[in-house]
């Protein structure tokens, strides 16, 4: 039996995806995968975070309009907060207002990206139905917990073609990916890269992806570690 999501719910899934954005891990289990139709990708995390970004940049407004109207304002919020990362204190300083007024242009800047990602229910499922938040659209039920590994591993399996991949540039790109959550826990990333690495034949969207997910556990760990 197929469950319903409320828009409410959707902009909760929509949340909690945008304060996890380049983490690979949370972005792989997102319900948002399959309500955007992004469960066929290869990498699904890399899909979801293009199209969060993508959609984000989509709300720029023209350069003709105001840069104190509504439409900038949730444009900013949005590209700061998320797609550079920035702290909300800083966002606040930058747009010129107070945390609290922050608190609230940060939900209305995600109501915001909802409504250009929100995918309603059928015609004949929304008969009397006038407002986003009483709309509902299907979704799978939660998977069975036994299921879990195999299921955030499936990707892995998935055929792709091969190529001579420099490692160490690939290395060097994900450090740069990954820099965004290293400045949110406060850990420090550099490397110590020997002059001369081999090529390898691989997926380079695997590679990406595994060697961001193994950075993303190793700066939670270290972040957990120093709070102890």
């Amino acid at each position: 039996m197929m469950d319903e999501l409320t828009y409410d719910q959707f902009v909760a899934l929509l949340r909690s995806a945008l304060h996890y954005l380049f983490d690979p891990v949370h972005l792989r289990r997102s319900p948002l995968v399959a309500l955007l139709g992004l469960s066929g990708e290869f990498d699904q995390a890399a899909a979801l975070q293009q199209r969060l970004v993508a959609t984000i940049r989509e709300l720029k407004p023209p350069d003709a309009e105001p840069p104190q109207s509504r439409a900038w304002r949730i444009y900013d919020t949005l590209h700061l907060q998320y797609v550079r990362q920035l702290a909300r204190d800083v966002v606040a300083t930058q747009l010129g207002i107070s945390e609290r007024q922050m608190r609230r242009e940060q939900r209305l800047a995600i109501e915001a990206l909802a409504q250009q990602l929100w995918r309603p229910a059928a015609p004949s499922d929304q008969a009397g139905e006038d407002r986003p938040a009483d709309r509902q659209v299907a979704t799978n039920p939660p998977p069975d917990p036994t299921q879990t590994l195999t299921k955030e591993l499936s990707w892995l399996r998935t055929p792709a073609a091969e190529e001579r991949v420099p490692l160490r540039a690939a290395l060097e790109d994900v450090l740069t990916l990954a820099q965004p959550l290293a400045r949110q826990w406060h850990v420090s990333l550099y490397d110590e890269l020997p002059d001369e690495l081999a090529d390898l034949s691989v997926s380079p969207l695997a590679l990406r992806s595994i060697l961001l997910t193994l950075l993303t556990v190793a700066i939670r760990a270290r972040a957990m570690h120093r709070l102890r």
